[in-house]
C-alpha cells in the first residue's frame, strides 16, 4: 500500500467521531477536514447584579434593601485621612500619630454612597470619643469626597448600626442611628438618630432610651411612609421589646405601643431586620439573639411574637443577608455570626416553603473562623470583583483578620472564601 493511502487511513480510524468529508466519491479521495468539538461549554454567571433589583416594591422600602444597594465597593477608613480626628481651636484635624486622636472610627460603622444626589460618592462614618468605652458623645462626619468638604456632628455616645433610608420622601438618601449608649455598667442607653442628607441636619427621636443595638427602617403598616423599629438589650433603661416609631410625615415620628404585642420584657436581641420573607406584601421582623433567628410575620402591621418562627443557629447573629441563593423564588437568609465575639461563622438558610434548612456547605466552601477576638460585623451582597455576578463580602473586621479584606466570590453560584 502506498505511503499516502497508509497515512489516510490511519487518519480516519483514528478521528471517525470528528470527521466530515467534502467530497463521497468512490474515485477521487479528498484529504478529510477535521471539525474540532465545540468549545462553548462555560455555565452562564449566577446572581448577576441586576437580581438585587428583582424584589417585591415593600421590599424596596426596608433599610436593608436600601443600605445593601448602596455598596457597590467598601471604604477602607483605616488607611485613609478620615481614620481618626483631633479636637482643636480651629475645629477638627485628621491624626497626626496614633496617640492623639481624641475620635477615633468604629470600624464598619459608615455609609459610602452618593448621599446628596450630585452623582459623586459621599463618606458619612461614625467615631467613638477615646478612650473606649466612655459615657461621652460621639463625632459623626459627612464628607463630599470630590470636594474635601467636610460636616462634622457631636451626637450619640455609640451607634451600634446605620442604615440608609428615605425618612421624608425627597427622593434624598437619610440615615437612621442605632446607639446603644455607654457599653458598661449602668448601660443608660442611649436614643435613635436620624441624618437628613439634604440639608446635614440631625434630629433625636428620644422618647424612649434603650440599648438600641439592633434597628431597621420599612413601611411596616404600609401607608407609604418608611417606620423606625429599635431593638433594645436591657441596661437600666429596662427597654427589651421594640421601639417603633411611625411616620407621620414631614419628619414627625409617632411612638407606638400597638404595632408589637406579646414580647417578652427579658428578652432581648442583638441584631434585627424588616423584610418580607412570606411574599405577603408585608414587612416581617426578623430577629437574631445567642444561638437563634426569629422571624415574626407582620400581621396588618402588627408583630406578634406568639406567632414566631424560630430557626436554631450556630452563635450569635450579628448581619443578615436576604436573597434566593437557589433561584426557587423563595428569599433565603445568610447569615454571620460570632461566638461572643471570639470566632465566626456564616450560616446559610434555604427557604423551602417556609422550612429553612442549613445548606452552607453546599454554597460555601470556608465557612468558620475560631480565632479568639476575630468577627465580622457586616456582611453585604455586592459584585466585590467586578466581574458582573454578587459577592459576599465582609464588612467591619475585627481580631485576627483586621487589616485584610475578606469575601467569597461567586463561583457559578457557589462561593468561594478569599482573604487578602
Amino acid at each position: 500500500m502506498k505511503l499516502y493511502h497508509l497515512l489516510l487511513l490511519t487518519f480516519l480510524f483514528s478521528c471517525s467521531k470528528d470527521v466530515k468529508f467534502t467530497n463521497q466519491s468512490n474515485t477521487t479521495p479528498q484529504i478529510p477536514v477535521y471539525i474540532p468539538p465545540s468549545q462553548n461549554t462555560q455555565t452562564p454567571n449566577i446572581h448577576l447584579v441586576s437580581s438585587l433589583d428583582s424584589i417585591s416594591t415593600i421590599n424596596k422600602t426596608s433599610s436593608w434593601y436600601l443600605t445593601n444597594r448602596s455598596f457597590d465597593e467598601l471604604y477602607q477608613i483605616r488607611n485613609s485621612q478620615f481614620w481618626g480626628f483631633q479636637s482643636t481651636t480651629n475645629g477638627y484635624v485628621s491624626f497626626q500619630t496614633n496617640r492623639i486622636a481624641d475620635y477615633w472610627n468604629d470600624l464598619g460603622t459608615y455609609i459610602y454612597t452618593d448621599l446628596n444626589g450630585d452623582g459623586s460618592k459621599d463618606l458619612w462614618s461614625y467615631y467613638y470619643k477615646s478612650p473606649w468605652p466612655t459615657n461621652s458623645k460621639g463625632l459623626c462626619l459627612f464628607t463630599e469626597l470630590k470636594n474635601g468638604s467636610n460636616n462634622f456632628h457631636v451626637g450619640l455616645t455609640q451607634i451600634r448600626k446605620a442604615v440608609v433610608s428615605d425618612l421624608d420622601n425627597d427622593g434624598k438618601k437619610d440615615i437612621v442611628l442605632f446607639s446603644h449608649g455607654y457599653d458598661k455598667q449602668p448601660f443608660p442607653g442611649d436614643s435613635i438618630g436620624i441624618f437628613y442628607s439634604n440639608d446635614l441636619s440631625y434630629q433625636y427621636l428620644s422618647d424612649e432610651v434603650g440599648f438600641f443595638h439592633a434597628g431597621a427602617v420599612g413601611d411596616i403598616n404600609n401607608d407609604g411612609l418608611v417606620d423606625i423599629v429599635g431593638y433594645g438589650v436591657g441596661g437600666t433603661a429596662k427597654l427589651s421589646t421594640p421601639t417603633v416609631y411611625l411616620n407621620q410625615g414631614n419628619r414627625k415620628f409617632k411612638l407606638s405601643k400597638t404595632n408589637t404585642i406579646n414580647f417578652n420584657m427579658n428578652d432581648g436581641y442583638m441584631s434585627m431586620e424588616l423584610y418580607d420573607i412570606d411574599s405577603d406584601g408585608y414587612l416581617d421582623m426578623i430577629l437574631g439573639n445567642g444561638g437563634m433567628i426569629k422571624i415574626i410575620k407582620n400581621k396588618n402591621g402588627v408583630f406578634d411574637m406568639q406567632s414566631a418562627k424560630t430557626v436554631q443557629n450556630d452563635g450569635m447573629p450579628l448581619s443578615f443577608i436576604f436573597y434566593d441563593f437557589n433561584k426557587d423564588g423563595e428569599v433565603d437568609i445568610l447569615t454571620t455570626n460570632t461566638y461572643v465575639y471570639n470566632g465566626f461563622n456564616i450560616k446559610l438558610y434555604i427557604n423551602e416553603k417556609e422550612n429553612f434548612t442549613d445548606q452552607t456547605t453546599k454554597y460555601f466552601d470556608v465557612t468558620t473562623n475560631n480565632s479568639s477576638g476575630t468577627w465580622i460585623k457586616w456582611v453585604r451582597l455586592f459584585d466585590y470583583d467586578k466581574d458582573g455576578d454578587l459577592d459576599v463580602v465582609g464588612d467591619g473586621l475585627y481580631g485576627g483578620i483586621l487589616n485584610n479584606t475578606i469575601h467569597w466570590k461567586n463561583n457559578k453560584g457557589t462561593f468561594n472564601y478569599t482573604l487578602n
